[in-house]
């Protein structure tokens, strides 16, 4: 099994990220990998504290290259940099 995850910032140049901005990273990993898991986490950015979402997928195949789709929500978020990590786990999935 492999664990993805996306640290996308909520703040901008421009302002904050938008909820349908938002949205559009939800819907766009959600595309790929037919759900995931958001939750809101906090943390610091070359010295600044920045709010920020983390999109994570449980799955078994990769669907598309995670740094490809990092780049696709970093225009989606009006980001500089979102980052990425891949994680082998342990886990499945019950029921369907």
């Amino acid at each position: 099994m492999i664990r993805l995850r996306w640290y996308v910032g909520l703040s901008t140049s421009s302002g904050p990220v938008t909820p349908a901005e938002q949205a559009s990273c939800l819907d766009a990993i959600g595309g790929i990998y037919g759900g995931c898991t958001v939750y809101k986490a906090c943390g610091v950015w070359k010295g600044t504290r920045e709010d920020s979402l983390v999109y994570e997928v449980l799955t078994e195949e990769l669907g598309c290259a995670p740094e490809i789709l990092a780049e696709v929500l970093q225009t989606l978020a009006r980001q500089t940099s979102v980052l990425w990590t891949r994680e082998s786990v342990e886990g499945g999935f019950t029921g369907t």
